[in-house]
């Protein structure tokens, strides 16, 4: 903080003159106590001379009274306090006056002594008889020794020393008081000037150039104030030339802002051209995406059915071949278009609840083909501190885990790859985990490592032309790591094998603890497995089902650990067919014969081999890498009655089943259904269609929808019923509708139907109701779809329950895992939606609930079978209100339904439904 002048002036003038009479008054003050000190101690020597001098003759002649009388004399003497004559013992002969304040010493001194009390000096010395010759007799005895102490009192000295300290304050109080004044008078006399010197610069400052500064008697603030007039006629010449100057330049810029208005707005354009060749070449890519995924599809579909067929080995291997390159090429069609998608920023991820042991342990099923093949075997390691389900993007994640796996698979050619999930930070409510994968392949080395992450390259072009690949994946799966907030990394030595190992960052879900499975806790277990990081992996899922787990070291060690113990449950798992073993064969029947349930863990053997274990000797077989649930599921049956083996139904010949439905999508599905197990299907789009089909062909079954235009399907129904077949059996109908209320459901049998189906179709609920209303017969299928169970939702309550917009799974699944045709499906909703929208609006407005529940009604149904969950639950509640009346609560319906059918829009815009298909059901890696 800057002084001001004035105070500094004073300082400078008060500073030193105090100074000077500080140390003036003290050097005074010091010299006059110390010469009235000097004075009392040149008394106290000479008093005690002049009392010596006095005293030696009564000294000599050894004279008591005249002793006496000589020391009283002499205590009338200024400051003299007392006087005491000793003898030469020490002894008191002579004492005048109060006692000494100090004590003689015990030892007389040889020299005379001063000795200093709180309050007076004293001053012993040894008495000298210098004229002992003229007082003492001649012949007479030696005279003693003596000696005499003379005490000062010092209290006149410390008056006079108080006395000279005030006089020294008040003298310094006076120069400090006068140097004070001076420093005022001083200080005005500077600063006067100054400060109307100071008064015309503030107002010089705030732009009154007309001030002047007066002229002042001082030479020097005089050439000031010359020297701030002319400064002023400077700025304000300077000011005016600023003025034209700011003129100029405001002139100038507004022809510059011109400039770059123009300049913007050509900007503005360009970038609009660039986003519109953006926007022209994604919607290429994407379009150019579909085109190559279309036929593409179509070579590896009917691939497939070619290598089913009979032909030559030359030609089972052009097949082959040709199916290998399809599907090698529609990975790198995938690649491309994510690598795209990322670089553009577009790629989006989709969070849901998943359960991570269960999406890697998918992962490794799908690859277990090909890692069987080269015999390596896959193992997942999934530890306990980890949380099962989490909140994260699945589809990412398992594309992650399966590009990494599927190297891993690639570059090994015998041995093990091992996928190990950790828990690497515990944040709380997220954590942070790690998944390493680990090979025993060719390894990598340094130089090799750096290249790895890079677009378009692999560690070298040796590797290029023997594995294959477009070197994104790893690029594009770093990416996905990122933005998932993790990160990726790899650990390799040439020749021995690599770790390749990322990150990523996940909430916990917040889920119910799943029960207990008390039917299995503390029940026993031996294992044994051929790969000793299987068998451990084995044994924590076990134990984390609560069994008592016993394991084995050889196939010899577990047979006869069986035998003593008589476990529950025995479980040994094999890498090839080669280890089983006649001595294997008898242990299993002995087990078999125990009622001891016994499974076995095979390593992609055939099903001819798995079934020929199961049907003699084991209770139940399962491959390698086992999926815990599946494992769970057998262990709590006890019998593993239900085994992996699929069994497909028997195809029939000659039977025909007519599909009515409206909604091509809906129809084509049906009849692909249908077509599937063996059976022709003839297609009907309307209800009228229906009937006159009816009436020239024979049919064995007719599924037939519900509301449609024109004639609806009780109508087409009632008519079908009517006409009059002669000698043809009475066709029994089924009703597929996309939901029915109970009091529908008892319409619909009423009027003709036999059955009804609810959607979406499945491929086992179609085989069910073939084989009960029909005499064609099916063995028993695969798939064992449970009933949806119905949807209760409260009367004016809008269902919130959080699905994902689109469920490419879900769409899948509809499709009976068909690409293309849940891409035409769901491409035909969409056309739908866009429809639909303006026409429900439409409806609602012109007070029309009949019109609005065709609608719905067609929404309904078509939303089974796009992978639309949440789409799915609106329309049924909407539905359900329209059928039952209620119609008060039908606007906020309406609008949560619209609103997600936005949603539906929306993500169309922004996703490539081939790609999400392409993505989450990833060719074979070759």
């Amino acid at each position: 903080m800057k002084m001001a002048l004035n105070r500094r002036i004073l300082l400078l003038i008060l500073i030193p003159s105090v100074a000077i009479s500080t140390l003036f008054v003290l050097w005074f003050g010091y010299t006059q106590i110390s010469n009235d000190r000097q004075a009392l101690d040149q008394q106290l020597l000479l008093s005690s001379e002049r009392l010596q001098i006095s005293l030696e003759f009564s000294l000599i002649s050894q004279n008591k009274p005249l002793m006496l009388a000589i020391a009283q004399r002499a205590l009338n003497e200024n400051n003299v306090r007392s006087i005491t004559i000793l003898d030469g013992n020490g002894d008191k002969l002579v004492q005048v006056g109060p006692n000494p304040l100090a004590p003689f010493p015990t030892v007389l001194p040889a020299d005379p002594l001063k000795l200093v009390s709180e309050g007076s000096f004293i001053y012993l010395t040894e008495a000298q008889h210098s004229g002992a010759s003229l007082y003492a007799p001649e012949n007479s005895m030696p005279i003693p020794s003596h000696w005499i102490a003379l005490e000062l009192s010092t209290d006149k000295l410390k008056v006079q020393q108080y006395h000279t300290v005030l006089v020294n304050l008040l003298l310094l109080l006076f120069t400090g008081a006068a140097a004070t004044i001076a420093a005022i008078v001083v200080s005005n006399l500077v600063i006067s000037p100054v400060t109307n010197l100071l008064q015309a610069v503030r107002k010089i400052v705030a732009g009154d150039f007309s001030v002047r500064v007066q002229d002042t008697p001082d030479a020097e603030m005089q050439e000031l104030g010359a020297g701030v007039n002319n400064l002023v006629d400077a700025l304000d010449r300077a000011h005016i030339d600023l003025q034209q100057g700011i003129d100029q330049a405001t002139h100038d810029i507004r022809a510059m802002l011109e400039t770059l208005e123009i300049q913007n707005i050509e900007l503005e354009i360009a970038r609009r051209e660039a986003i519109d060749a953006s926007r022209i070449k994604s919607e290429f890519l994407a379009n150019m995406s579909h085109e190559i995924r279309t036929p593409l599809n179509g070579i590896i579909g009917f691939a497939n059915l070619l290598i089913k067929t009979n032909m030559t080995r030359k030609q089972d291997d052009y097949a082959r071949t040709i199916q290998s390159s399809s599907q090698s090429l529609l990975a790198i069609i995938n690649d491309v278009l994510d690598f795209a998608k990322i670089e553009a920023g577009k790629l989006s991820l989709d969070m849901s609840t998943i359960n991570l042991k269960a999406s890697v342990e998918d992962v490794l099923v799908m690859i277990a083909p090909e890692a069987h093949k080269k015999q390596i075997e896959l193992i997942p390691l999934y530890y306990h501190d980890v949380p099962e389900f989490v909140v994260g993007d699945p589809l990412r994640i398992k594309q992650v885990i399966t590009n990494l796996v599927g190297n891993a698979v690639k570059f090994t050619s015998a041995g093990q790859v091992c996928v190990r999930v950790t828990l690497e930070g515990d944040f709380g409510n997220s954590v942070t985990i790690r998944i390493s994968i680990t090979d025993t392949g060719i390894g990598l080395d340094q130089a090799q490592q750096k290249a790895l992450f890079n677009a378009f390259q692999q560690a070298d072009t040796s590797t290029t032309r023997e594995y294959g690949g477009t070197g994104l994946g790893l690029v594009i799966s770093k990416k996905l790591v990122e933005q998932m907030g993790g990160d990726m990394g790899i650990d390799s030595e040439a020749g021995v094998g690599s770790t390749f190992w990322f990150t990523i960052r996940v909430d916990i879900a917040e889920r119910d603890a799943a029960p207990a499975n008390i039917a299995l806790a503390h029940k026993t277990v031996v294992i044994h497995d051929a790969n000793k990081t299987t068998q451990t992996a084995l044994r924590r899922t076990l134990e984390s089902f609560h069994l008592k787990v016993t394991e084995t070291a050889q196939v010899s060690d577990w047979l006869a650990t069986t035998q003593r113990i008589v476990p529950n449950y025995a479980i040994i798992g094999f890498k090839n067919t080669d280890d089983i073993g006649s001595g294997l064969h008898t242990g299993l029947a002995d087990l078999a014969a125990k009622h001891i349930c016994t499974l076995v863990l095979t390593n992609g053997f055939e099903n001819s081999i798995n079934m020929k274990l199961i049907e003699q000797y084991a209770s139940g077989c399962l491959s390698k890498p086992f999926q815990t649930e599946r494992l769970l599921q057998m262990l709590s049956t006890e019998t593993f009655a239900d085994n992996e083996t699929q069994l497909k139904p028997l195809y029939q010949s000659g039977g025909r089943i007519l599909a009515v439905d409206d909604n091509e999508s809906n129809l084509k599905l049906i009849c692909t259904l249908i077509e599937d197990t063996g059976i022709e299907a003839i297609a009907a789009s309307s209800g009228a269609q229906a009937v006159d089909l009816v009436t020239e062909q024979d049919f064995d079954l007719i599924l037939m929808d519900i509301q449609m235009p024109g004639m609806d399907g009780l109508e087409a129904t009632k008519r079908i019923r009517d006409i009059r077949l002669k000698g043809r059996k009475r066709i029994p109908i089924i009703a597929v509708t996309a939901h029915a209320l109970d009091s529908e459901r008892e319409h619909l049998l009423r009027n003709g139907f036999d059955d009804y189906l609810t959607k979406p179709l499945s491929d086992a609920n179609l085989i069910a109701a073939i084989t009960k209303w029909t005499a064609l017969s099916f063995e028993q299928s695969s798939f064992r779809a449970a009933p949806p169970k119905p949807t209760q939702l409260g009367e004016e309550t809008v269902d919130t329950r959080a699905e994902a917009v689109v469920d490419i799974a879900m769409a899948m699944d509809r499709a009976n895992y068909k690409a293309d045709l849940a891409e035409d499906m769901f491409s035909s909703l969409v056309i739908l939606l866009a429809k639909d929208q303006v026409d429900m609006q439409q409806s609602f407005a012109d007070n029309d609930p009949k019109t609005l529940l065709e609608l719905v009604h067609k929404l309904h149904g078509a939303a089974h079978y796009c992978g639309v969950p949440e789409l799915k639950h609106r329309a049924e509640a909407l539905e359900i209100l329209l059928k039952t009346g209620k119609y008060q609560f039908t606007e906020k319906h309406l609008v949560a339904l619209q609103e997600e059918m936005v949603k539906v829009i929306e993500w169309d815009s922004q996703h490539d439904f081939a790609s999400e298909v392409a993505a989450q059901y990833p060719p074979k890696i070759v």
